[in-house]
């Protein structure tokens, strides 16, 4: 069995975990966000069947609504989604990414003193900018200015903290 397998069990066990604790009621933003990065991966990531598809598709827009009903103003809520969004907007009907970049940015107006939510912002308008660069060398160097956090977010922390860690070592196309 190969690694993409068991990330692939992995994933599709957390989204039955995740889905069941919001059936319970545990409507916690860290069990929304969490969900709907693992269905968008599984989308974006993973050979699956039509019904498959559809199933995930509509969980992930239903979710989606869900969450931002509850937490659309929430800073957490604006940074995850305005960065989880431009990977396949069509999957949250959105037709112009521009909408996720103000999500983006409305998190950085609402916590200036973040320097993650800087960094999200600013990579989304220019990710090879100077300030980019020198915020991702922030990030990198000194954990307790949002990686450490973002350890605490599961495999979508995990997720971040790599793109912002291959963007500061120029790997990232």
């Amino acid at each position: 069995m190969s690694s993409t397998d068991n990330i692939e069990r992995e994933i599709r066990s957390s989204i039955r975990r995740l889905r069941d604790a919001i059936k319970d009621n545990v409507k916690t933003l860290d069990n929304y966000v969490q969900l709907i990065f693992l269905l968008l991966m599984f989308l974006v990531e993973y050979r699956y069947s039509q019904k498959e598809h559809d199933g995930a598709l509509s969980r992930l827009k239903c979710y989606f609504e869900e969450a931002k009903r509850k937490y659309g103003n929430d800073s957490e809520f604006l940074f995850f989604l305005g960065y989880l969004i431009p990977i396949a907007e069509c999957y949250f009907d959105i037709d112009d990414v521009s909408d996720a970049y103000q999500m983006l940015e409305r998190a950085m107006l609402a916590s200036p003193e973040n320097i993650l939510y800087k960094w999200a912002y600013y990579s989304s308008l220019n990710p090879d900018s100077k300030k980019v660069h020198i915020l991702e060398k922030m990030l990198v160097t000194q954990p307790n200015l949002g990686l450490n956090w973002l350890k605490s977010k599961g495999m979508l922390g995990v997720y971040i903290i790599g793109m912002i860690e291959k963007s500061s070592l120029g790997e990232l196309p």
